[in-house]
């Protein structure tokens, strides 16, 4: 895990004695789930710069397999390993203050925790996807294949009982904006 305070920068929260961490600060702390397959090394301008622009501190972590972190990709090893730095998170702020921020597949663990937690404060989700199978195949190829698509988001969405920001360019050659507008259209079923 790594956490990055708007005031000082970078440091690496397992090399670190949690004692000497400057938690705590202006604004509500963003917990992100990154895309696959970067790692933190990849990201750190992006979370030094929103822990800047949001005046707040950020936490985000490595998914099994990826970066520093040991152990095989899946979906179980991304929801345990969201937990745990969820659960480092609980050590140093309320709930109620956490925000979690997903991009892209990190979405999937993002809305899981969220529907796991009501009590969290709110959810932005930047270029969502409804599922693996969906983003990659379509909706189709995931009925078809139901039991090997990961992280369906289409699921859960609608059960997140906290705020949720949906926000997805047009441009995306990642995941095709069609998954973020499903994702925008389950929630405003939801809210009205």
């Amino acid at each position: 895990m790594f956490f990055a305070s708007w005031s000082t920068g970078y440091e690496d929260v397992q090399k670190q004695d949690k004692d000497l961490m400057p938690l705590d600060r202006i604004g509500s702390p963003l917990f992100m789930s990154v895309a696959v397959p970067e790692d933190l090394g990849q990201r750190l301008h992006y979370l030094d710069m929103m822990s800047q622009l949001c005046a707040s501190d950020v936490l985000a972590y490595d998914y099994c397999g990826y970066g520093f972190s040991e152990g095989e990709p899946s979906e179980e090893n991304c929801i345990q390993c969201i937990d745990a730095a969820y659960a480092y998170l609980l050590q140093h702020f309320a709930p109620n203050r956490i925000v979690l921020f997903g991009r892209s597949i990190g979405t999937g663990p993002t809305v899981d925790l969220a529907v796991r937690h009501p009590e969290i404060r709110g959810v932005i989700l930047q270029s969502p996807i409804e599922s693996c199978g969906r983003a990659v195949f379509g909706n189709l190829a995931s009925w078809l294949g139901y039991r090997m698509d990961l992280f369906r988001n289409y699921e859960k969405v609608d059960k997140v009982e906290c705020p949720v920001l949906v926000m997805h360019g047009t441009d995306d050659d990642i995941v095709p904006i069609e998954s973020g507008m499903a994702i925008q259209e389950a929630r405003l079923r939801v809210t009205g």
